[in-house]
């Protein structure tokens, strides 16, 4: 099981690429690193917060353009990326 940065790191590739398993335990342990985060009182306010500010707002402002709407988008979806490793990471 990978658990810290540097073994994510250190994970190499062989001629085939990763092996099912290790892209598996890969990605659990970067949606662990993530709950680990979250898990204490400040990680919660920052992602509490973080919903308020980039999710719950309008894309859209009139007046705005294509990309700033595009990078607003943006913002919501790497929310959104955390609170899904957060509940992978709690179901497995």
């Amino acid at each position: 099981m990978i658990s810290t940065w540097d073994e994510l790191d250190t994970l190499q590739e062989n001629d085939e690429g990763l092996v099912q398993t290790e892209i598996l335990d890969k990605k659990l342990a970067f949606d662990k690193i993530f709950l680990n985060c979250v898990r204490t009182d400040e990680g919660e306010r920052m992602l509490t917060a973080l919903r308020e500010r980039l999710v719950t707002r309008p894309m859209y402002v009139k007046g705005s353009t294509l990309e700033e709407t595009a990078y607003r988008q943006g913002m919501a979806d790497v929310v959104a990326m955390i609170d899904k490793c957060v509940d992978d990471a709690l179901t497995k």
